[in-house]
């Protein structure tokens, strides 16, 4: 066997291996949507989660400890995420913006190409501003709503 036909065996012995399916490729069963039902009052009671993650991600970023603060930002993200599921159409906009800064921002802190506490800063207000807009929003759906009385 001379040189190129080594060479031409070991490429057709390349190009069968990465041909073959990997784990990745492997076709997995379709998983059933779920869908949870979470009664108001108990997300109520997580109202001010958000503020204490921003609170935490802006110190843990002070500090220095850039792990920390993206995972601070990521469970922000999550707690806005869990209300603009409940949102009104006109609440939902500013939430999901939201939610989509906290991503980025997480992501740029992680892989350290992030250094300013300010846009932090912004970024945490736009979310409050969401979050009030989502809720003022809601609040206005429950008591301007027809009630019914009984007789």
């Amino acid at each position: 066997m001379n040189i190129s036909t080594k060479l031409l065996s070991r490429f057709a012995a390349i190009i069968v291996i990465a041909s073959l399916p990997t784990v990745a490729d492997a076709q997995l069963p379709e998983q059933p949507s779920v869908t949870i039902t979470i009664d108001e009052d108990v997300l109520d009671a997580f109202v001010d989660e958000p503020c204490h993650h921003f609170e935490r991600a802006r110190d843990t970023f002070l500090a220095g400890d850039v792990r920390t603060a993206a995972n601070e930002l990521r469970t922000a993200e999550a707690f806005l995420t869990l209300e603009a599921a409940r949102a009104a159409p006109q609440g939902k906009v500013l939430l999901n913006n939201s939610v989509e800064e906290l991503r980025r921002l997480a992501s740029a802190i992680q892989r350290d190409q992030f250094d300013s506490v300010d846009v932090l800063k912004r970024a945490f207000a736009r979310a409050h501003y969401a979050l009030a807009s989502h809720h003022c929003i809601k609040t206005a759906h429950r008591c301007c709503r027809p009630m019914t009385l009984m007789s």
